[in-house]
Formats: C-alpha cells, sequence, structure tokens
C-alpha cells in the first residue's frame, strides 16, 4: 500500500508546455492544471523541447527533437527517448496523458509497458477525427490508438457533446468522464493598459476594435468573421485577427479588405490587453471542445460571440444563448456584432450574468477536485492490485 503520507506522483504528458503556448489549448490546459496542482501532488512533466529559448522549470522534462523542420512544417514531433523519461515512469503512480496522436504520447506508453503504471487521456478535442489527414488518423486508430485508449483508466472529454461523439465513435470505450477546463483567474486579475496595446501594434486610438483570436485554422471560424465584418460596414471599426497561423495564407486573404489588421501571437499581457481594448470578440468555430477565450472576454467585462457547434456553446448556452450563433452564418454574425455596440445597457446586464455563472463552475479548483477523485480510484486499485 501507498504510505498515507507520501504525495502521490503524477506524470503529466502532453506534446508542448510552457513557455510553447502559441500551440494551442493544450499546453495552456495543462500548465494552468499543474500550477493548480502544486502543493497536492509531487508533479512531473514530460513535453517537446520545440526551439533554443531557456528552460529551467523545475520537475519539467524537455526531450529533444531529432528535426525541427518537421515541427514547423507538419506539426510533426519527434521526441529523443532519453533516460530522464524512462526515470519518471518509472517512478509514478499514475500517467496522465494529454491529447491523442502524437508520437510523445506512443513512446511514453510503450515504455509504460515495461512498468504497468495506470494512466488517464484527457482528449482536449483531439479524439474526434476531423478537418485534416482522416485516413491517416484511421490508420493510427487501428494500428496504436485502440490499444492505448483500452488501456486507460479513465478518458476526459471537456463537454457532453464530446463525450457522446467518442462513445459513438469508439464503443469499446466505457469509462468517458467530462471536465471541463477551468479558468486559471489570477492572470485575468494583471492590470491591462490598453494604451499599450495600441501603441505597439500600430492601431489608430480612433478605431473601435472587434477582436478575432484563436489559433488559425479552417475550423475556427476567420472566413465567417471576414464576411460578417464586410457586412457591418462601419468606418470606425478595425477588426484584428489574432493568433498562430497553421496552414492559412493570412496575407493573401486579408488582401483588398479594407479596416482589418493581423497582429500574429500573443502572449497572456498582450492577450489580455487586446481583449480589454475590443468592443466585442469574435470566436465562431466548429468542433472546439472547450475554447478559452470566450470565458477570458466574459470575464473581462467583454462580450464573445460563439459558433452554435460542440462543446463551448453547451457551456455557455444555459446563461448566455443571446452570444451563440448558428455556424457559419455571417449575416446573423453582423447583426448581433450590431447589436452589441449599439445596446450598451443589454450589453452590461449580459456580461454580468455571464460573469457570475463562469466564476462559480469554472474555477481551477473545480477542475483539480474533480481529477482528484479519479487519480485516488485508480491508486487505490493500483495498491490493492
Amino acid at each position: 500500500m501507498q504510505n498515507a503520507n507520501k504525495m502521490m506522483h503524477i506524470v503529466h504528458i502532453s506534446f508542448a508546455y510552457y513557455p510553447y503556448m502559441n500551440l494551442g489549448g493544450v499546453p495552456r490546459s495543462v500548465f494552468d492544471l499543474t500550477r493548480s496542482q502544486r502543493g497536492r501532488y509531487r508533479l512531473t512533466v514530460i513535453t517537446n523541447r520545440i526551439d533554443d529559448r531557456p528552460v529551467n522549470l523545475i520537475n519539467v522534462i524537455y526531450l529533444k527533437n531529432l528535426s525541427r523542420d518537421m515541427i514547423y512544417r507538419y506539426q510533426l514531433y519527434t521526441p529523443r527517448i532519453n533516460t530522464d523519461l524512462i526515470e519518471a515512469i518509472k517512478e509514478a503512480d499514475l500517467l496522465h496523458f494529454h491529447g491523442y496522436r502524437n508520437l510523445l504520447n506512443d513512446i511514453a506508453f510503450f515504455v509504460n509497458r515495461f512498468f504497468k503504471k495506470p494512466y488517464i487521456i484527457t482528449t482536449h478535442g483531439t479524439l474526434l477525427n476531423y478537418e485534416s489527414k482522416k485516413g491517416i488518423k484511421r490508420v493510427y486508430d487501428r494500428v496504436l490508438g485502440r490499444t492505448f485508449l483500452k488501456g486507460a483508466g479513465c478518458i476526459v472529454a471537456h463537454s457532453d457533446v464530446e463525450r457522446e461523439e467518442i462513445l459513438k465513435s469508439y464503443p469499446y470505450l466505457k469509462e468517458v468522464v467530462v471536465i471541463p477546463n477551468g479558468i486559471f483567474v489570477q492572470d485575468l486579475k494583471k492590470v491591462s493598459d490598453v494604451r499599450v496595446f495600441y501603441e505597439k501594434y500600430g492601431i489608430d486610438t480612433e478605431k473601435k476594435i472587434i477582436l478575432f483570436i484563436g489559433k488559425i485554422t479552417p475550423r475556427k471560424g476567420l472566413e465567417v468573421c471576414l464576411d460578417a465584418f464586410v457586412r457591418v460596414g462601419k468606418r470606425d471599426l478595425l477588426l484584428v485577427i489574432a493568433g498562430e497561423t497553421i496552414g492559412y495564407d493570412i496575407k493573401r486573404r486579408l488582401r483588398g479588405i479594407q479596416n482589418v489588421k493581423y497582429i500574429g501571437h500573443l502572449d497572456m499581457e498582450d492577450k489580455i490587453n487586446a481583449i480589454c481594448a475590443s468592443e466585442v470578440v469574435l470566436y465562431p468555430t466548429i468542433y472546439e471542445a472547450f475554447g478559452y477565450v470566450p470565458f477570458e472576454s466574459i470575464l473581462l467585462g467583454k462580450p464573445c460571440i460563439v459558433g452554435d457547434d460542440f462543446g463551448t456553446a453547451e457551456h455557455l448556452s444555459p446563461v448566455a444563448s443571446d452570444l451563440v450563433i448558428s455556424y457559419g452564418d455571417s449575416i446573423e454574425l453582423s447583426n448581433l456584432i450590431l447589436k452589441l455596440l449599439k445596446e450598451t445597457p443589454y450589453r452590461d446586464r449580459l456580461i454580468n450574468r455571464v460573469k457570475s455563472y463562469v466564476l462559480n463552475n469554472y474555477s481551477m479548483d473545480r477542475v483539480v477536485d474533480a481529477y482528484d477523485k479519479i487519480y485516488k480510484k485508480l491508486g487505490e486499485g493500483q495498491n490493492s492490485s
């Protein structure tokens, strides 16, 4: 039996982690979870080293990759196995995998076949086969994925609709639970400086900002935002687009469109400043298990419009159905933008109602407690075997 006074050793395995926050929601989610779990567990993170910037976080194992070119061109990570990874898995009480269909997970899963440590998988919206490379994903599922998924003590989805789709697509999975991401509220309490944001990105202070923010891929809904913005047609507005572009020629797409500015990826400080500088935030995505932007925007006092498809809308609809539009409907989006710009009292009432709901339902404490129950259940099972 595990000593009652001994902290449970959790090893998180994620293709990316701090400081590589430009690579989407997974590194952000894992970073927030691990810093919220400090003091409850002994923690180790295994992740990829993606560039040469200094990284010296305690208890984080950064694995060098065989080819950085493969990362930048194809989002293919090729980590080199080393003794630190093997020792971490050997000493772990439980492994927590993040994401699906990546080589780091496969390597760690292979190493764990020698140590047979219990593990869980948080999918972060990566399990379902959509968007691109569907044929390759089906082959992966047959060759490697099925064994990996079936061996998990628990699969964690971020919404009920994601859970239902997982069970439909993978009927052999029995233990699929829902734990939404949490919001690390302390990050949002930093004092924002809107003037610095305008100056840094060369934005005319006379312009009112409509903000699109997110990793720019086909499913994020940028096209419908551009169409809606053109329909709005107000000269005092500027559509600011922020996010990492992946397989998307943003400069070519924006050619000929007036009052649109692309500013690239934003770190957390600039992201907060961008949201605070905006009038309305746009996030009309599809297949989004849990997007941070809508929740952050609401907590910073700004309305965020989301698409009605998948998890993000599921979480907001009970209290903010006014902010949910039909996915891909640029007319509906443009009308709602105009309404939010015009009807200030309505907008303020809506934000205050949603803000209270988010604070009560999406705290990091609730997320940590939910994972704690899973960890303890699997840990007890391991000790009794």
